[in-house]
């Protein structure tokens, strides 16, 4: 048996399959994990507890097909705080892939699809500097990351329902959409307090509709960033230089309607958009008739 099977490749068995087991098939299991590997079970136990509940396995599948058949352009992180995510039965936030074509510049128009209740999130998006295959601490972090720009995001709710839980918005592929990117400006400090500092606000036709601070995404961007990154490379998510990560939402999320909106970022700068909706179709009119005498 282990001659046939890695220990590396026995740990993500047990502890990917183990919790949807029943209790004798799981304590023999364990038993014979730990005899033929001469492992401690706190160790064992580390490693199960690490890894996220089978269905959200399959849930993220879902997106790693979407990452396997298209290019990938950005992540997003969603349910950034331990409410949000506690809420849809979660112990930890989500991620979602943004897909090659749904990014925007500033002064962008959005049109309103009423079918796929389109909302507006202010974000922050990081660039990757580099390809990263390994877990980040706080001492590396700044090796991997090289630049900061806004962002606004336009998830659709199409799908969304009272009843959906956390693996449904996994499945979803947590209601990536569109969204629109400021311009990138190189990180000063390897710091990033002056990040969740700033003060962030939506105007729409130069009525405030919400503000924030970073500070709301998983206690700062920092802390923010380390998760993400780590957490797409434990799913087994690419992470190639020029990738783009949004960190999530931070002011409350606003309807998107007919209006000029205009988003500030402090020292970031503006971004704008127009929202307009579909214009109605219009019907072909019959051709006249041209009666004859």
């Amino acid at each position: 048996f282990s001659g046939r099977m890695r220990q590396s490749d026995l740990l993500l068995v047990l502890a990917r399959y183990l919790p949807q087991a029943s209790r004798m098939p799981w304590l023999i299991a364990c038993l014979c994990y730990l005899c033929c590997f001469n492992v401690t079970a706190d160790e064992l136990a580390d490693q199960l507890v690490d890894q996220p509940p089978l269905m959200l396995h399959q849930a993220y599948q879902s997106q790693l097909s979407l990452v396997h058949k298209h290019s990938v352009i950005a992540y997003k992180a969603g349910l950034m705080s331990t409410a949000a995510y506690q809420k849809f039965g979660l112990a930890e936030p989500v991620t979602g892939v943004f897909l090659a074509g749904s990014s925007k510049t500033n002064d962008s128009e959005i049109i309103i699809d009423d079918d796929k209740k389109l909302m507006i999130e202010l974000e922050l998006a990081y660039r990757l500097k580099r390809d990263v295959y390994k877990p980040v601490t706080a001492d590396t972090l700044f090796d991997v990351i090289d630049a900061v720009a806004p962002a606004i995001e336009i998830p659709s709710l199409a799908d969304h329902t009272q009843q959906s839980r956390g693996e449904d918005l996994i499945r979803r592929n947590v209601y990536a959409h569109q969204f629109i990117l400021g311009d990138w400006q190189a990180l000063a400090t390897r710091s990033f307090t002056q990040h969740d500092q700033m003060r962030l606000a939506l105007l729409c036709q130069q009525q405030l509709k919400s503000s924030g601070s970073p500070a709301g995404a998983l206690g700062g961007q920092q802390s923010a960033l380390i998760w993400m990154i780590n957490h797409l490379l434990k799913l087994g998510f690419p992470l190639r230089k020029g990738h783009i990560l949004l960190t999530g939402n931070l002011i409350k999320m606003t309807p998107l309607a007919p209006c000029h909106f205009t988003a500030e970022f402090a020292e970031l700068g503006q971004l704008a958009f127009m929202a307009k909706p579909i214009k109605p179709t219009t019907p072909n009119k019959p051709a006249k008739t041209v009666l004859q005498h």
